[in-house]
């Protein structure tokens, strides 16, 4: 059961500082880029949203079941690297791309290294996405970064 009740905020902080944009302004050129408000709007919601379908989703496995655990594995992996490529699918406001891209490479290196874990290692040890959560907190995000 601990290994759940770790995962799942560990899996909201990774979807909450998972996703970046990208700093190749050539192709958002034609976009506007939105303010820093309505950024941090667009990227929570996509975290929650993501949050709740990963809830959904692991509802019924059991966390003493080594099935179970890979299959939780799994849904945090995959479910942070959709929420990064939508995430870094929305354009930064303007002069925050660097800082956008940091925290999404920073929940990226976490996917990565959850995705590395074996499952009686999920929820143990350190938070492989506690400076992506850190960055997305500094940034101003409530939903992408709480953990």
């Amino acid at each position: 059961m601990r290994s759940r009740i770790i995962a799942v905020p560990l899996f909201a902080l990774c979807v909450a500082v998972a996703t970046g944009c990208s700093s190749d302004s050539s192709s958002d050129a034609k976009a506007e880029a939105p303010t820093k408000a309505e950024y941090i709007t667009s990227a929570d919601n996509i975290c929650k949203e993501l949050e709740t379908q990963f809830d959904e989703d692991t509802k019924d496995l059991d966390p003493s079941n080594e099935a179970d655990l890979a299959d939780f594995k799994d849904a945090i992996v995959s479910g942070l690297r959709e929420q990064l490529v939508k995430l870094r699918a929305l354009t930064p406001p303007e002069g925050d791309a660097q800082t956008v891209d940091a925290i999404y490479d920073e929940v990226e290196a976490g996917a990565d290294k959850i995705d590395n874990l074996s499952p009686d290692e999920i929820g143990q040890g350190d938070n492989p996405l506690e400076k992506a959560d850190e960055l997305a907190t500094d940034y101003g995000m409530k939903e992408c970064g709480s953990a």
